[in-house]
């Protein structure tokens, strides 16, 4: 039992580090794992123009804490049912990524077509993913907004009231070609604008990494359309002077969706004893001649809905703006926030967005 505790903790790190990669300090933990040099690789292919795949390879994190060797991977590619293959390019530690146009001479990526990626390691290990079929997704009509006041406890017994934004997406819940029920998924991003005490205008993008899985089965519900929460930040300076609300929905094979469903399960465990005993999240990535082999991770193929709103701050009540700075007291630098230059903020964007129309 104390294996299998081990195993799910470290599925649960793996997943969270699946949208980017990140440089964290080892921790020294003396335990026995079988599974501490396996493999974990996520993928995905996005359908568009250009169509864009991205592979993050890596190992499970090393308790020794010996530290682990580099990933001796001599080729990733990406293939189709055609019989088409193209190789990846390594773009970082650990990570291997390729836009590919509309037009490309030898690879075409397509709506209804099986894709997969291979990993060849330098000793002739070969580990390839099972194919999955982009499916054609929706188009949301509309994100809308609403405002929530919410009682907030703490632990010396007192409570506040605190403000929040509703952002719920609107969509049809069916393939637009085939009128078959669809399974989604979202990511959202949050881009806002704020001037520092010299009158300069940065924007600021954050992509909502909360842990929080966004999907919905069309196959479970009856309507054809359907409201979805995407979102609900408590009201702040980051919609003080604009903001924008980005909803990217993703439509899922059944076997994608089944992946994000059960991580979504797992992320949202409480330690509760009736709850669904824990067990390792099936991976559609194997070791070609040994499929028992543990491999962590998934790949999956999609295309994307991409809709955005813009937040004037009049229907968030007018918060407060995040400068001018305010030194609470004594200090060696005179505006050590972004107040002084918004470009210091680390999320500044280097030029205002293209969909920026405020």
């Amino acid at each position: 039992m104390k294996t299998r505790s081990l195993k799910f903790a470290l599925l649960l790190l793996l997943m969270t580090w699946m949208m980017s990669i990140r440089c964290v300090d080892s921790i020294e933990l003396n335990i026995d794992s079988d599974v501490i040099s396996n493999l974990v690789v996520n993928g995905k292919l996005v359908m568009g123009n250009p169509s864009v795949v991205t592979v993050t390879a890596g190992r499970v994190v090393d308790y020794d804490p010996t530290p682990t060797e580099p990933l001796d991977l001599k080729s990733v590619e990406l293939f189709n049912g055609d019989g088409e293959n193209i190789a990846l390019e390594a773009g970082g530690i650990g990570r291997y990524e390729l836009k590919i146009p509309a037009n490309h001479p030898f690879f075409h990526v397509e709506a209804g077509k099986g894709y997969g990626i291979r990993l060849t390691r330098n000793n002739g290990d070969v580990y390839e993913s099972e194919m999955d079929t982009i499916e054609t997704p929706p188009v949301q009509s509309e994100i809308s907004l609403s405002l929530e006041t919410r009682e907030l406890f703490f632990k010396d017994g007192s409570k506040a009231y605190q403000d929040y934004i509703l952002f719920d997406t609107h969509t049809p819940t069916t393939d637009p070609k085939t009128r078959r029920p669809v399974r989604l998924r979202w990511d959202v991003i949050h881009t806002s604008s704020f001037s520092d005490d010299n009158g300069s205008v940065c924007y600021l993008e954050t992509f909502i990494n909360d842990n929080r899985v966004r999907i919905l089965d069309g196959t479970a519900i009856k309507t054809l359309e359907s409201d979805y929460r995407i979102y609900e930040p408590a009201v702040s300076n980051q919609f003080a002077e604009g903001a924008y609300i980005t909803s990217i929905q993703e439509v899922l094979s059944p076997a994608a969706y089944d992946y994000w469903a059960n991580l979504s399960t797992v992320n949202n465990r409480t330690g509760n004893m009736f709850e669904q005993p824990v067990g390792k999240l099936r991976s559609n990535i194997h070791r070609v001649d040994d499929p028992q082999e543990d491999v962590f991770g998934f790949f999956y193929a999609t295309k994307q809905d991409t809709l955005r709103r813009y937040v004037d701050p009049d229907e968030v009540g007018n918060p407060q703006t995040r400068c001018p700075f305010i030194p609470a007291g004594p200090t060696q630098d005179p505006c050590p926030q972004a107040c002084c230059d918004c470009t210091r903020d680390p999320k500044s964007l280097d030029n205002k967005p293209r969909y920026w129309r405020k």
